[in-house]
């Protein structure tokens, strides 16, 4: 597995606050340091977001995860009876049927 590299600009110490005197004045309590990305270790991914399900799919297989694709228009022309009718059928495969695999 490959992780992205950084360059060494954000790895510098910011500079101490000092007060009147000279003297370093140090960090109110609470205080967090300042989030510097090369701090972690981040995988490379070519730059192409995934969703939720997409990550899932990934995860689990094809041929261990069922995933079907519709659009709204093959329920109903009205969104909200749509929505309805779509979680009625999602949840009547989760029970009735006898795949596990239905996430």
């Amino acid at each position: 597995m490959e992780h992205e590299k950084f360059d060494d600009a954000d790895k510098e110490d910011p500079k101490p606050v000092m007060d009147e005197d000279g003297n370093p004045v140090p960090p109110a309590d609470g205080a967090k340091a300042a989030y510097r990305p090369s701090d972690y270790e981040w995988t490379i991914t070519n730059r192409m977001p995934k969703n939720l399900p997409q990550v899932f799919m990934g995860s689990k297989g094809k041929a261990w995860a069922v995933h079907e694709v519709k659009s709204a228009e093959q329920y109903s022309s009205s969104q909200y009876e749509a929505i309805s009718k779509s979680l009625d059928e999602i949840c009547n495969k989760v029970v009735n049927e006898p795949n596990p695999f239905y996430y």
